[in-house]
């Protein structure tokens, strides 16, 4: 018997939050208990406290895997793909129910460590996702399915004065690369790659120079990387990309010295 109410208080606590962390771990675990999912990008989800469910893998290895759900929306070929997880995945595609399962494909490694599978679906059927590691292997992932990349990179104001010239290549899709680099830098300047989200909106202090974006984020050296999380949230945003070189050898503003270089947008996709 306890001697008092608070430790009898803190004991039911103790109970109710192992009780919720053991639904949060189990959630997803089976088959039976399958996420939904739909076109696009879904997530992102972990398989960090997953079990090995059953039938056996028949390819990668997989363990400690979550199970979705999915209505095809075509009569045709559906993609599926991991290719935006941290870490090594494990991806499979079954038709029929929870009880009688009848795999349609499997992958491990078809983009680095991640996966994608293609394969026949029918228009308003189901069909079940079996994400999981390679060997056990766990992290986080998105799950792709019939993911359209729409990323761009377009010129967003012509503005540039000087010698200097920016470009602004890669992959703008959620878990690429954007590599921007400048040339016409001159030996003795001090180049930066600018990003932000917002248009610039203040006066041009010294046309022709075009001051492009709010130069929120600006960083050091000729080129820069920007690496894009694979976050679904992001798809759709834009965000704004400028250099500048100053001090000696500019020529498009002669107070304080600068050149800039024509600014881009960039849409996540």
């Amino acid at each position: 018997m306890f001697p008092t109410t608070q430790p009898r208080s803190r004991l039911v606590g103790l109970c109710a939050n192992v009780l919720l962390l053991a639904t949060a771990i189990v959630a997803q675990d089976e088959c039976a208990s399958a996420l939904p999912v739909v076109d696009g990008a879904n997530g992102s989800f972990t398989n960090v406290g997953a079990t090995t469910s059953t039938p056996a893998w028949p390819c990668g290895l997989g363990q400690r895997d979550l199970w979705f759900f999915y209505t095809a929306t075509v009569t045709g070929a559906t993609t599926v793909s991991t290719c935006c997880a941290d870490y090594d995945t494990v991806l499979e595609a079954f038709d029929g129910s929870c009880g009688a399962l009848i795999s349609l494909a499997c992958n491990d490694d078809a983009c680095g460590l991640q996966s994608r599978i293609t394969f026949a679906t029918v228009a308003g059927n189901t069909y079940f996702l079996r994400v999981g590691g390679f060997a056990g292997a766990t992290g986080n992932f998105v799950l792709e399915i019939n993911y359209v990349q729409t990323g761009s990179i377009v010129l967003s104001s012509a503005g540039a004065c000087g010698a200097l010239s920016l470009s602004v290549t890669g992959n703008p899709n959620l878990g690429g690369q954007i590599v921007s680099t400048m040339s016409g830098v001159p030996i003795f300047a001090i180049p930066f790659i600018g990003y932000d989200l917002v248009p610039w909106g203040g006066a041009q202090p010294c046309l022709p120079c075009f001051i492009g974006h709010n130069w929120t984020y600006p960083f050091a050296g000729a080129s820069h990387i920007l690496a894009i999380p694979c976050d679904p949230a992001l798809i759709g945003l834009v965000i704004y990309v400028q250099g500048v070189a100053f001090g000696p050898g500019t020529t498009g503003c002669p107070f304080p010295p600068f050149d800039l270089t024509d600014t881009y947008a960039v849409t996540i996709g």
